[in-house]
């Protein structure tokens, strides 16, 4: 009776991949969230070279998607202490960024 609950519960779980696919699949969302953190770090180092004075709207995007990374690596991950400290870094690195693109588009 067991068995046929499990084998039940593993044909509703899967979605068509095996561990492999889903670790490469898994794998590639990783390095290209990495490419667009580059792209956003290569944004932001341009207009900083080139004499833009307002580059918090990059740094924005970057903390908010260091911030969600690193929660949910807290949530899932074995270490919570680093990814719970990295997270509320990030978080408080982000709340600062916003409120400067805010008083830069003259909203606060």
């Amino acid at each position: 009776m067991e068995k046929e609950i499990l084998i039940k519960h593993i044909k509703e779980q899967d979605n068509g991949l095996d561990e492999r696919e889903s670790k490469i699949k898994d794998s590639s969302y990783l390095m290209s969230q990495y490419g667009v953190f580059l792209v956003l770090a290569l944004i932001l180092m341009l207009r900083m070279i080139i004499g833009v004075d307002f580059a918090a709207d990059m740094l924005m995007i970057m903390m908010g998607q260091a911030t969600i990374q690193t929660f949910y690596l807290y949530k899932q991950g074995r270490n919570k202490k680093l990814n719970l400290s990295l997270a509320i870094f990030t978080f408080v690195l982000f709340l600062v960024s916003t409120y400067q693109t805010m008083v830069y588009y003259e909203i606060f």
